[in-house]
């Protein structure tokens, strides 16, 4: 994926280490601090198109405008447009995809402004599950399993405390598009959340919307999106690449007393690994781009009223 100069010196995304340093330090010394990720299909409901797990409504694109438009140093805004490689990604491992120019353009009509766009980078909690685990536990042993906390979603509250610790709060949500019935659980995490320390959503599409609204009710607490690592730990099936690709280092993440340390789990996680290091090199190389030939498999756009994409 070639970046447009111009775009890059426009807007772009810090890489994951980046983030993860400066959402340390806020965490450390503010009781107000939110980490919003926002995904490739929340800039397609952003373009009035619909997404796999959230039909396209109005009042979720006026929701959306309004979280990613929040200008203030403690609500961190992460997007993964014209962001840093880091070691270990190739093709559906947070590798840059086709569109990213394209939303680059969007966004930066849909925010104008005369400095540079910086966003957070969006894939740091997943990227850190799958290529610093050690890193990524003393994150949640630090600022995520001591806190009392607010757990929203639909993933069951025992699989939750296998990663996060003891739930102190459980508010459960639709499966899939979960904007729709809003309504009916939001008024919960309204009420919970001055209960609470952390409050951690992951509800879809929804949870931009979650952590727009408490930042607006005012609320001092730290709002963390790591949804990502909640759906790896799950057993929901998912259509994203690179679950399926690294679940088994989510066993990594887990408090020390749910983890699989038997032997047939350390042969898996080797043999994974060493397919995956070989995926790598076979994507750097690429081998059937010098095969004129052999078309590549092309990729359906995704987005457009009633269609899916992952």
């Amino acid at each position: 994926m070639k970046i447009s100069p111009i775009l890059l010196d426009r807007l772009r995304s810090k890489s994951t280490l980046e983030t993860h340093q400066h959402l340390c330090e806020l965490l450390a010394r503010s009781r107000k601090v939110y980490y919003s990720r926002f995904g490739d299909g929340d800039v397609y409901i952003l373009m009035g198109k619909s997404q796999k797990n959230h039909r396209f409504v109005e009042s979720l694109r006026n929701e959306l405008v309004e979280s990613v438009s929040i200008d203030d140093p403690l609500y961190l805004k992460a997007m993964q447009v014209n962001s840093p490689e880091e070691k270990g990604m190739t093709k559906g491992l947070f590798q840059l995809w086709k569109y990213n120019n394209e939303h680059a353009r969007f966004l930066l009509d849909l925010l104008p402004s005369s400095n540079p766009i910086v966003f957070e980078s969006a894939v740091f909690p997943s990227y850190f599950l799958s290529f610093k685990p050690v890193e990524m536990n003393d994150f949640l042993d630090r600022f995520v399993r001591p806190r009392k906390k607010l757990f929203i979603g639909s993933v069951p509250r025992e699989v939750v405390e296998r990663i996060f610790g003891p739930i102190d709060h459980y508010v459960q949500t639709p499966r899939k598009n979960a904007y729709a019935q809003i309504d009916s659980w939001w008024p919960q995490v309204a009420r919970l959340a001055d209960q609470v320390e952390l409050v951690l959503p992951a509800v879809g599409m929804a949870t931009r919307v979650v952590s727009k609204r408490l930042w607006k009710l005012g609320k001092e607490v730290h709002c963390l999106d790591l949804g990502s690592i909640v759906d790896a730990v799950s057993s929901f099936p998912s259509s994203r690449s690179w679950i399926r690709l690294k679940r088994h280092m989510a066993n990594q993440v887990l408090l020390p007393e749910f983890r699989d340390n038997s032997l047939s789990y350390r042969v898996h996680c080797f043999w994974r690994e060493s397919m995956l290091r070989i995926r790598k090199i076979f994507y750097d190389i690429d081998p059937f781009s010098r095969v004129p030939f052999i078309r590549k498999a092309r990729r359906y756009h995704p987005g457009g009223p009633g269609k899916n994409f992952d």
